[in-house]
């Protein structure tokens, strides 16, 4: 298992969008071969049927290559979340959750949890010194 970084933390939103992305374009294929043509003049006054083969083996290959990457994706979102979830420390999970995973602003997310933002920054330092130190302790009991 390699170690979550600070810049895979950030990414986490920008994961899930994409994610979101990815979903919408499948669904945007589904709806193009359901309807059975697309858009354009000369799609239009093809054939029926082989307007169809062909959207039909466009989508197949876009799919494959949109739910290898949604794999991908989910699986990265999902090492985050299960890393921040290995810290022992409710506080600490709640502020790594909190700016990572609902991406809140620092002023925001010292009036969710009750503290200043200084403080925030303080406990935000040993969430990550702890989600560090739970990784390689979990490395350390794996190779055991």
């Amino acid at each position: 298992m390699t170690l979550i970084t600070q810049k895979e933390l950030c990414e986490y939103l920008a994961l899930k969008r994409e994610i979101e992305s990815q979903k919408q374009r499948a669904d945007a294929l589904e709806y193009q071969v359901r309807r059975g043509y697309e858009t354009s003049w000369w799609t239009r006054h093809k054939p029926p049927a082989a307007v169809k083969t062909n959207l039909i083996a466009k989508k197949v290959g876009l799919e494959v290559s949109i739910f290898k990457n949604l794999e991908i994706l989910e699986s990265q979102t999902l090492r985050v979340e299960e890393a921040i979830q290995a810290i022992d420390d409710s506080l600490l999970r709640e502020i790594l959750r909190l700016r990572y995973i609902d991406g809140l602003e620092w002023d925001k997310l010292g009036d969710k949890i009750g503290y200043v933002t200084r403080q925030c920054f303080r406990f935000h330092r040993k969430a990550l010194n702890e989600l560090y130190r739970t990784q390689c302790v979990g490395e350390l009991e794996f190779v055991k």
